[in-house]
């Protein structure tokens, strides 16, 4: 489908052919009972913890976690029928939370989870992120498939102190004698910067650090599959 997408996860989809001359803009409604027409703030802070649009298998997916299960719908859409959502999955979140794997991973049964995304080659398996442990779910099945603890990584990086903004009026209308004397102490802050480091807590979202993992398993089986053949 030569087509934009833009998504509303409160209202729903939006799309566009950009390759005719006068685009026109159609609107797909979130599937039936699904619709915020007037979110709160509260809802709308968990939404993306609570709900997910990805493409799987070729199809547009949509993904809702609300009154204690999770539901799957795919969009059946061609050029000459109005697009349409049809409802593939659904399971309680108790199966989550009863599931062995789950248990053995140290998670709290009866918290709800943050989904991550939905795998891209089997759109009946979906990622939660919960705490620091992502873990895969089989929605057709009922069963977890797998858990993993993400570790969060920390990067040091050398800065130049000069290069870090100052809070200190003062120093900001500083005369050039002050200038001068403070050249005369150059070597030393030059020194003294050599050995200046910022600490960078690198910060990502539960969806891309669930399709970081998916890649690397990936490459993983590639890997595998080119070492037997």
């Amino acid at each position: 489908m030569s087509k934009i997408w833009f998504i509303d996860l409160p209202l729903g989809l939006l799309f566009c052919d950009p390759f005719i001359e006068k685009p026109k803009l159609t609107y797909v409604a979130l599937p039936e009972g699904c619709l915020m027409l007037v979110p709160d703030i509260r809802s709308r802070h968990n939404l993306e913890k609570r709900r997910c649009v990805k493409i799987s298998q070729h199809k547009i997916c949509y993904v809702q976690l609300d009154e204690g299960e999770a539901c799957l719908w795919s969009l059946l859409y061609s050029e000459s029928e109005s697009p349409e959502w049809q409802l593939e999955y659904k399971a309680p979140l108790a199966d989550i939370w009863g599931d062995k794997i789950y248990k053995t991973s140290g998670l709290t049964p009866g918290k709800v989870p943050a989904i991550a995304m939905i795998d891209p080659t089997d759109c009946a398996v979906l990622y939660f992120i919960e705490q620091d442990v992502l873990f895969s779910f089989d929605i057709r099945s009922k069963r977890v498939l797998m858990s993993k603890s993400l570790e969060m990584r920390t990067d040091f990086c050398p800065v130049e102190s000069d290069n870090l903004p100052s809070n200190d009026l003062d120093e900001q209308s500083d005369s050039d004698d002050d200038e001068e004397s403070d050249n005369e102490d150059d070597e030393d802050e030059e020194h003294g910067r050599q050995n200046s480091w910022v600490c960078a807590q690198e910060v990502i979202s539960s969806g891309q650090a669930a399709w970081e993992y998916f890649e690397s398993q990936l490459e993983a089986v590639q890997g595998n599959q080119d070492g037997e053949q």
